[in-house]
Order: C-alpha cells, then sequence, then structure tokens
C-alpha cells in the first residue's frame, strides 16, 4: 500500500514538474516573441526617426543654403555698387591728376627757362605721375581699362616709361636692350603699367642703398624683361598668394583695399587681358626677388635701336632747410638722373636748362591713353 502511494505521488509530481516546464518555456516563447516585437518596433522607431533627422537636417541645410545665396547676392550687389562708385571716383580722381599735369606742363613752357622752376615743376610732375599710376591700378582692380597707343614704342622706352612713375626711379638700372618693338594698339600702356607695379615693388621691398637691375632677354617665343632686386624676399606662402593672383586664381575683393595691395592685382588683369605671363617666385642672385615679365611675340615686331637720347635731368626733389640736397647733372645711358654733390647755394649754371624739343614721356603716355580711350568710344579715366 504505501508503495503504491509513493508511485502515485512520483507521477504526480513528474505531471506537475512537466506541466511547470511546458508552461514555462510557454511563458519563455511569449516573452521572447514580445520581446522581438518590441525590438522590430524599436527599429522601426530608429528608422523613421532618423528619417525625420535627415528630412530635418535637410530642410536646414537647403535653408542655410538659401540664406548663403541671399547674402551672398546682397554682398554682391553691395560689392558691384561700391565697385561702381569707386570706379566712378577714380575715373574722376585720374582726370584731375591728367588736367594738373597738363596745368603743370604749361607752366613749364611759360617759366620753363627759370632751372630752379623747372626743377621743381619736373618734381611736381614725377609725383603726379606716381599718382596717376595708383589711380590707373585702382580702375584696373575695379575691371577699368587703360587704353591704346596708335603707334608703336621701343620696349625700352616702355620700360622706362614705368620706371619713371615710381617714387625710387633712380635705384632702377637698365642694363641692356633689344631692336624689338612693342605694337600698336593697347599693349603700350599695359606693359608699361605692368613694369611700373613690380619696380615699385622691387624698390619699395629692398635696402634704399641698394639697385633694382632691368635685363631684356629674346626667348623663342617672345622676349622677357627680367627685374632684379635686393630685398628680403618673400616666404613660401607669399610667393604662392603673388603667384595665385598674378594668374587671376584669387578674384579681387573690397577688402584688399584696406591694405593697398591693388599692384598685383592691377598686374593680373593685365595679364588675363593681354596674355603677359608674370613671375614671381624665383629669387634673384642678389637674394631678393626675381621678377619675370614674358612678352608673346605677338605683341612685338622689329625695329632699330636709336642712340639714347640727349642727357635731360629727370624730376628732382625740392630742398629743405634740413638737408642740402644733390644737384642734377645729367642723365645716365638709361634715362635716368644722375646727380652730384650739391648744396643750396649753388649756382643755376650747373644744372641744364630745359631741351624745348623734348616732349615728357609722362604727357606722352597720358595722351595716349585718353586719345585711345576717345577712340574706342570708351571712357576717358
Amino acid at each position: 500500500m504505501t508503495h503504491t502511494i509513493i508511485e502515485i505521488l512520483l507521477g504526480a509530481v513528474i505531471v506537475v514538474g512537466g506541466t511547470l516546464a511546458w508552461w514555462r518555456g510557454r511563458a519563455s516563447k511569449r516573452v521572447k516573441a514580445r520581446l522581438v516585437r518590441e525590438k522590430q518596433s524599436a527599429e522601426a522607431e530608429i528608422v523613421r526617426l532618423k528619417e525625420e533627422t535627415s528630412q530635418v537636417e535637410a530642410h536646414a541645410e537647403a535653408l542655410a543654403a538659401a540664406r548663403e545665396d541671399e547674402l551672398a547676392q546682397s554682398r554682391q550687389a553691395s560689392e558691384s555698387s561700391y565697385r561702381e562708385a569707386l570706379k566712378t571716383m577714380s575715373a574722376g580722381l585720374q582726370s584731375a591728376t591728367v588736367k594738373q599735369i597738363e596745368h603743370l606742363e604749361r607752366i613749364e613752357a611759360q617759366f620753363g627757362s627759370d632751372s630752379e622752376v623747372w626743377r621743381h615743376l619736373r618734381a611736381l610732375m614725377h609725383r603726379e605721375g606716381q599718382a596717376l599710376r595708383r589711380q590707373y591700378s585702382l580702375s584696373l582692380f575695379f575691371g577699368g581699362t587703360l587704353g591704346r597707343r596708335n603707334e608703336p614704342a621701343k620696349v625700352y622706352d616702355v620700360v622706362r616709361s614705368g620706371v619713371s612713375m615710381i617714387v625710387n626711379y633712380d635705384r632702377v638700372q637698365i642694363t641692356n636692350e633689344l631692336p624689338f618693338l612693342v605694337k600698336p594698339g593697347p599693349f603700350v600702356p599695359a606693359l608699361s603699367h605692368v613694369v611700373a607695379e613690380l619696380l615699385d615693388n622691387a624698390t619699395t621691398l629692398s635696402p634704399p642703398d641698394t639697385h633694382v637691375f632691368v635685363n631684356f632677354m629674346k626667348v623663342t617665343t617672345g622676349l622677357t624683361i627680367v627685374i632684379d632686386d635686393a630685398g628680403v624676399g618673400m616666404t613660401e606662402e607669399e610667393r604662392g598668394r603673388a603667384a595665385r593672383i598674378l594668374k587671376g586664381e584669387i578674384p579681387p575683393h573690397i577688402e584688399e583695399l584696406a591694405a593697398a595691395k591693388l599692384g598685383f592685382f592691377a598686374v593680373g588683369r593685365l595679364c588675363e587681358r593681354f596674355n603677359f605671363i608674370v613671375d614671381v617666385t624665383q629669387t634673384s642672385p642678389y637674394g631678393g626677388v626675381r621678377a619675370i615679365v614674358f612678352v608673346p611675340d605677338a605683341m612685338l615686331q622689329q625695329g632699330e635701336v636709336q642712340p639714347p637720347a640727349q642727357p635731360v635731368p629727370a624730376p628732382a626733389p625740392v630742398a629743405s632747410a634740413q638737408r642740402t640736397p644733390s644737384v642734377l647733372v645729367g642723365e645716365t645711358r638709361n634715362g635716368l638722373p644722375r646727380r652730384g654733390g650739391g648744396s643750396a647755394a649753388a649756382p643755376a649754371a650747373s644744372v641744364p636748362t630745359q631741351n624745348p624739343q623734348r616732349r615728357p614721356r609722362l604727357s606722352a603716355l597720358v595722351e595716349g591713353t585718353e586719345t585711345g580711350r576717345a577712340s574706342e568710344g570708351g571712357e576717358v579715366l
């Protein structure tokens, strides 16, 4: 009897255990299924949230892009109006400067026989020439032009014209000359301005007791003008930026005016228009910068080199009470002034008188520029 009861109890335990195991397995499956459903729901929610986030981000990017476009258009419109206003102001300044030069020439024609008056007039005209060069650069910065010349000009004279429009013209030495002319058209004023800007940089950024040397060299497809200075040179970053400006890869912005960085931008504009190539990445033999201007054959023609003009003094600084001025005694072969040790009381006879038959290069350049613009129906800047 006892044995039978034990067997019954064991059977009951087995049945209850099996039932519990079955219910546990069933519950586990339900839990797993619920967890799977919750996971799938969570993943779907994540996907939905990601899509919404992407849509929000896309909308935000579209709004930002639209805002940037609006700002760019507003900036461009504002800069365009500033450019036009400054271009108009530059044209007015150029016109006033040209009239001032013409007025000084009339005074020179009337009173130039007095050597002292003549020296002062030439100094004033030289300063006006520097102002005119800067105004031309400003005009080029804003898309202006330099006009044209109806007659060819010797490359040597074009470079001398550029030399005459910088402050430290007496430090420039032209070492040779080649029998080539620059063809009629816009090339003469353009090349003269390119040379003037490069020479201005070379003389400004090199010690005042050093010279800047200009050399001509004929190459296969044109002619090069090599300018060597003895300055401190440029860093690799400065060389790279200058090269990009000269190639037109960096567009001019109004902000550049605050730093007076007009020169390279003006040269870059002229290079783009007339296919000049200007390189400033090399080092000169004197430790400074070597600037090379390549002038293609399309702008050149053969021409005989005339003998240098008779010595005529170039602009001289006005004497001051604190400094004993040097006296101009003539020109070098390169057309640059040669000074001798003088004093404030030096006799007037020691200074050559004006040659009435020689027309100032500066006024000839101005007249050619204005004539060219008038013939094109353009604005006389």
